[in-house]
Parts: structure tokens; C-alpha cells; sequence
């Protein structure tokens, strides 16, 4: 499996007015992800996934239980974990903003030890894939949400890493370029057979990107399934959705 939750709880530690308290985000989560899938994560705000994709990431460790990337143990081999996956956070990942979008994602190359030779070759191939190659040499800072969303994108394209960890991918992106943007995720994992794992709150995204479904809800999995199998069924994942978390949308 590329990616495995073993009984995952996560914990933090919430100081208000009054004594410190302990917030739960996971609950004893367990699932995997086979080699090669897109799967999707839903919950409503607060469900656990953001911390579930940062778990992974090896940003924050579990409290208990065990997570792994290819068999890497989050914890024990973080090192080797993070050689196998890159992460784009939610609103787009952090750039330098008066750097232009090619010059960032050189920098980004550079320090993750790619040959400087495939530097450029490697920018232009992810602006394409992600369409964002007219804008490629202008300044970030006047860019769109959706293209700087769309240039993290690009960035974990540049890494060709056997996993990716997207948060709400196609957040911000108007419809024409969540649909291009949908397609050339899924394009990724079956030409080079890429593991992604994307949180969303789109359920007909997770029915036409995804493969397998988990459904959060109070930091426990409720939903862990086929996707198509759930969007055949009555009322399609969105029915699933709502009998599992009694929220009327994700």
C-alpha cells in the first residue's frame, strides 16, 4: 500500500479562558490507499482532514497509532517519507511573490536536489500540465488565487513524487479550469501511476476524480469506499454523504 493508517489518534492541547484543555482531530483513524489510486477525503469543517493530510506529510506526528508512506513509518523514517511525497497546502502553496512563477518553481527545484539541467524543462512541462504556461514569467504577486493555487499544483509536479498530498486542490478555481485541473490529476496517476490523496469538499469532484472515498466525521471514518460504487447508488455519493455525517453537503 502507498499510504496506511494504523488506529491514528491525533490530540492538541487548547488553552482558553480557563484550564487547558485537549481537542481530539482523529480518532483512532484507520485506512489505506493502494499505489496508484486518487482517493478523496470528505468531512464537514473540523472533520480531521487537513490534520490527516499534515500527518502524512510528516508536519505534525500522530499521538497514537501508526501512519506510513510506502512503508515508511511517519515518525521513525520522516526523512525517507518525505522523498517519496510533496505537499500542496489549501489557497496555494507559499511562494516567493515578487520571484516569477518559473523562478519559484526553480527555487523549488533547487532545494529539493533536482539537476539544475532539468530545471527548465521540468517548469514548462508542469505550467503546461496545469495550464498556467502563459503566466509562467510574470511576477506571483499578480496572480489570481486560482493561478496561484494552480502553480502549487505545478510545483508538486515538478517533484514527480510517487505521492502527492493535496488539500482542496480546486479550491478557488473557476469551472472551466476545475474540470482541466481535475483531468490532469487524474492523468497523473494513470501515466505515471502517482498515489494521490486530496481532501475536498466537492462531492461530484470526489465521484469523477477519485477512485476510493473516506468519509471523516468527528475525526473518525464513517465512509471508506469505492467511489463508483457509491455513485451508482441511489442518490449517488451525496446520499452516502448525508446518511453517514448528517450534513447536507461536505
Amino acid at each position: 500500500m502507498a499510504l496506511t493508517l494504523e488506529a491514528v489518534s491525533r490530540h492538541f492541547r487548547h488553552r482558553g479562558w480557563g484550564a487547558a484543555h485537549s481537542v481530539t482531530a482523529l480518532d483512532s483513524v484507520s485506512f489505506s490507499v493502494g499505489a496508484g489510486a486518487v482517493c478523496g477525503i470528505l468531512g464537514p469543517n473540523g472533520a480531521g482532514k487537513t490534520t490527516l493530510l499534515e500527518i502524512f506529510a510528516t508536519i505534525l506526528l500522530p499521538s497514537a497509532g501508526r501512519a506510513s508512506v510506502h512503508g515508511y513509518d511517519v515518525a521513525a523514517d520522516s526523512a525517507r517519507v518525505r522523498q517519496c511525497l510533496t505537499y500542496a497546502p489549501a489557497g496555494g502553496a507559499a511562494f516567493f511573490p515578487r520571484l516569477t512563477g518559473r523562478q519559484n518553481l526553480e527555487f523549488f527545484a533547487a532545494l529539493h536536489d533536482i539537476p539544475q539541467r532539468d530545471w527548465r524543462g521540468r517548469a514548462a512541462d508542469a505550467a503546461m500540465q496545469f495550464h498556467i504556461e502563459d503566466a509562467i514569467d510574470r511576477r506571483v504577486d499578480t496572480y489570481s488565487d486560482g493561478m496561484r493555487q494552480r502553480l502549487g499544483l505545478a510545483r508538486a509536479a515538478m517533484s514527480r513524487a510517487p505521492v502527492w498530498l493535496l488539500d482542496e486542490p480546486t479550491r478557488g478555481l473557476d469551472p472551466e479550469a476545475r474540470v482541466r485541473t481535475q483531468h490532469a490529476l487524474r492523468d497523473v496517476a494513470r501515466r505515471y501511476g502517482t498515489t494521490v490523496l486530496i481532501s475536498t469538499h466537492d462531492l461530484g469532484e470526489a465521484e469523477t476524480l477519485c477512485d476510493q472515498v473516506v468519509v471523516l466525521a468527528h475525526g473518525r471514518v464513517v465512509v471508506d469506499g469505492d467511489a463508483a460504487t457509491f455513485a451508482c447508488r441511489p442518490g449517488g455519493l451525496a446520499a452516502v454523504y448525508r446518511d453517514a455525517t448528517g450534513a447536507p453537503d461536505a
